[in-house]
């Protein structure tokens, strides 16, 4: 397995046989390494790891009868993300989560659109400020405002100001 990954360019070999480090490509670092970019995808899984994994064990049950299989069965909530809100470490690992799946289409959308007739950007809902913050990167003219609930903004403060 980890042959074809060389093969494909993803993955990186010195040595070989029993001798072989692999290691990982630049542009796969790009995205599995949360200090090498804000391109870090792997936060979703380490989401998925800490909060949701735990769950597939309930698999058949949420097949019988149609019911989620989440937090909301162990805590009673009924609504997922008032509930998240109110625990600023789950906020700050699914907001984590978020970036690394929004990175690459909010940078493209920032560099494809043409915002030449525009002045400002209004992201509503806009968590860590992401999308505004690559808009105002890619054009200088422009004026971003991000709006969210009052929990998430020492967390968006934190990655506007990486």
């Amino acid at each position: 397995f980890l042959e074809t990954l060389v093969e494909c360019g993803v993955l990186g070999r010195t040595g070989s046989k029993a001798e072989a480090v692999y290691y990982n490509m630049p542009n796969t670092s790009a995205f599995l390494d949360k200090t090498v970019s804000e391109m870090y995808v792997g936060g979703i899984l380490e989401m998925a790891s800490l909060r949701l994994y735990r769950f597939w064990k309930d698999l058949r049950e949420a097949l019988e009868t149609g019911m989620m299989q989440n937090e909301s069965k162990e805590s009673g909530w009924n609504d997922f993300f008032p509930n998240l809100y109110r625990q600023p470490e789950s906020l700050a690992s699914f907001m984590e989560a978020m970036v690394g799946i929004s990175s690459g289409h909010f940078r493209k959308f920032a560099i494809a659109f043409d915002f030449s007739k525009y002045r400002t950007c209004i992201d509503i809902g806009g968590a860590t400020g992401q999308l505004s913050c690559y808009v105002a990167q890619e054009n200088s003219h422009m004026r971003c405002t991000t709006l969210d609930l009052p929990p998430v903004k020492p967390i968006a403060e934190q990655w506007i100001n990486k």
